[in-house]
């Protein structure tokens, strides 16, 4: 099985003309992206080996992008598109002159290629780090608002290129400015957990729910010793893959 994936840890943002290096079981390789409008797309068969391709917006399509005024390509998640029957990786883009908006593209098969950024939802105010999950016949869209009030708000849709109807109700369960949401389901359950870094504060916050709707806080992790996720997303894995990972990590 192909493992085709875009959250944070496998599907990355350049900014700041920054080096990178890959690793963790990446051959070794650094390189210099173009400074704030570059996806990097990762693949596995095993979660262990995995090779890579970037995509420079601006160079990939220059009559949309303009490298002078795209300023952000953030935040990249994947989810399956049943009536494309194609992946959909979704990100925030930012250009001057204009509020943050999320965008999508389809993945070709092998997860190489991108489509041209379409306009997935635009909340009429800065809007970044969305994540889509589907639950009681309803997609449901959590990002984060900024300039308009922060913090984790939520759209819901029939799908995923249908209309998008914000609930305007702030969901994290804190007064301390967070970001890079999650939602994802424990298993074998009805709850539902909404994860979101207190990026100035060195935690993560969980919060559970049956609906998606109404939380409550679970509890606090530190990100500030050897475990120092940032804008992490949670996947579900199979027993015979945790057990690899753990011997190639023990």
């Amino acid at each position: 099985m192909l493992l085709l994936l875009s959250a944070v840890i496998v599907s990355l943002e350049i900014n700041a003309q920054m080096s990178f290096t890959f690793s963790g079981g990446l051959e070794a390789e650094e390189s210099t992206l173009p400074d704030g409008s570059t996806l990097v797309q990762l693949r596995s068969s095993n979660l262990i080996d995995w090779t890579h391709t970037a995509i420079d917006f601006p160079d990939k399509w220059p009559d949309r992008f303009d490298r002078e005024t795209l300023t952000q390509v953030w935040a990249p998640q994947t989810i399956y598109d049943p009536e494309e029957e194609k992946y959909m990786v979704y990100y925030t883009i930012g250009e001057s002159g204009t509020h943050y908006k999320i965008y999508y593209s389809h993945a070709n098969a092998d997860f190489t290629e991108l489509t041209q950024p379409q306009l997935l939802y635009d909340h009429g105010a800065n809007t970044i780090d969305a994540d889509i999950v589907w639950h009681d016949d309803l997609y449901h869209m959590f990002f984060k608002t900024e300039g308009d009030g922060n913090g984790i708000q939520k759209a819901t849709a029939e799908t995923l290129h249908g209309e998008w109807t914000p609930n305007n109700e702030y969901l994290d369960q804190t007064a301390d400015a967070v970001e890079g949401s999650c939602a994802f389901q424990l298993i074998g359950t009805d709850t539902w957990v909404l994860m979101y870094d207190c990026y100035s504060n060195g935690r993560y916050d969980y919060c559970t729910s049956e609906d998606l709707t109404n939380f409550t806080f679970k509890c606090s992790s530190s990100n500030t010793d050897i475990f120092t996720p940032r804008h992490g997303t949670t996947i579900a894995i199979t027993e015979a893959e945790k057990v690899r990972l753990l011997l190639q990590w023990p």
